[in-house]
């Protein structure tokens, strides 16, 4: 009677986790399925802003900075390592050439000085 009882047992739990396994499966499944609807989704997305690989997006990055700058009166000379300030205001404008010499904090507080 006790090897029945046992047997029983065995069955029933063998039966509950064959029914978990194939409900993992499932959930298994359909993570992929979102997976792949997510991964289609980014990917239209990267097209429709026209940045088909991590290069276009740094460069795109790059030229908005650029343009940030330039629109609070600042142009940048990377070849010259110079930093045209214009402030509209005073009508002036400053060049600040920069070196390794100068720490970030002296070069933002120069060019705000002098915006």
């Amino acid at each position: 009677m006790d090897l029945e009882n046992r047997l029983f047992k065995i069955a029933g739990n063998l039966t509950t986790f064959n029914m978990e396994l194939n409900s993992l499966k499932l959930t298994y499944n359909q993570d992929l399925k979102r997976l792949d609807e997510l991964e289609d989704e980014l990917s239209g997305l990267k097209n429709s802003f026209g940045l088909e690989n991590s290069d276009d997006a740094v460069e795109r990055a790059k030229i908005i900075k650029l343009k940030l700058y330039e629109s609070t009166g600042l142009k940048l000379d990377p070849e010259r390592r110079e930093v045209l300030v214009l402030n509209k205001s005073a009508n002036k404008t400053t060049v600040l050439k920069v070196n390794d010499n100068y720490s970030d904090y002296f070069i933002s507080n120069y060019i705000w000085a002098n915006i």
